[in-house]
């Protein structure tokens, strides 16, 4: 990786996603590729290692350190239908399974961080469970495409026209992708008008506390009150959520700035501006 003269919130138009090689000896290496403004910070999570490795890497550590010694080798295979009744060694044994977290839990970690990875993983496991409940001649093949069904269903049941919309991988990182301001509009009156709507409010990021929008908008009127989800890629800013008017009402907003200067020339200021300008609606 090099340094650069850019400003700190263009550090995206050099940066790379890090790559790793693994040595003979097993050893992994990280490299950081691109390049990024000198005397600047910024913090992002990324996954840079292969899963399947990392968990072998994982188990073997953990199993060194309680006194074992393991000389197989992790693969990716689905877990046989009689696992769970094996009562023999010479049959495939369930050792441990893992619950996720709640939805709402999760849906936090999506909306208040901007956690891209659980984004994507949350569209595959709504491809994953349609695949468990309906298997015909018309289920789409892939996870991907059947959880892509599965949105496209919930839009058309709340009267959502899906037209122009598109969804390539559901992370949030995707130059393909497209949704309209009004499709979003109608998601979030959808998602206010739901009984679910406390659990999905709480999940966005509070204006001038928390998440993305900790740093934002601190003193105004919509400071501490509006629920804000905030979205950022080169050339693109945008915000959607809710903001209560001067009467405590709360309104969608949504709005997307889509320009080659959209972060250099104050695009995050103009929407900070709509969003105080809504704050003191009566």
């Amino acid at each position: 990786m090099t340094f650069n003269d850019k400003a700190c919130d263009r550090w995206e138009d050099g940066w790379k996603i890090p790559t790793t090689t693994k040595a003979d000896n097993g050893e992994l290496r990280v490299y950081l590729n691109g390049s990024f403004p000198k005397n600047c910070a910024h913090t992002v999570n990324i996954n840079v290692i292969d899963r399947a490795d990392y968990v072998a890497r994982l188990f073997r550590a953990s199993w060194a350190k309680l006194g074992g010694s393991f000389i197989g080798e992790v693969i990716e295979a689905k877990m046989p239908e009689n696992a769970r009744q094996s009562d023999t060694l010479q049959k495939p044994l369930l050792l441990a399974q893992h619950l996720a977290r709640p939805l709402a839990e999760v849906t936090r970690n999506i909306n208040k961080v901007s956690d891209n990875t659980i984004t994507r993983m949350t569209l595959l496991n709504l491809g994953a469970l349609e695949s468990q409940t309906s298997q015909t001649s018309q289920t789409p093949s892939s996870t991907l495409q059947r959880g892509e069904a599965v949105v496209r269903a919930w839009l058309k049941e709340r009267n959502i026209n899906d037209t122009g919309l598109v969804i390539e991988n559901g992370s949030g990182l995707s130059r393909v992708e497209r949704i309209s301001a009004v499709q979003l509009t109608g998601v979030l009156y959808a998602a206010h008008r739901s009984k679910w709507a406390p659990e999905f409010k709480s999940s966005l990021p509070i204006i001038a506390v928390d998440g993305s929008m900790r740093n934002r908008l601190k003193g105004s009127k919509a400071a501490e009150v509006g629920r804000i989800k905030t979205g950022s890629l080169r050339n693109v800013v945008a915000v959607a959520g809710y903001v209560p008017n001067a009467s405590g009402v709360d309104h969608v907003v949504v709005a997307m700035i889509n320009d080659a200067k959209a972060i250099s020339a104050g695009g995050r200021a103009i929407l900070d501006k709509l969003l105080d300008w809504v704050s003191t609606r009566q």
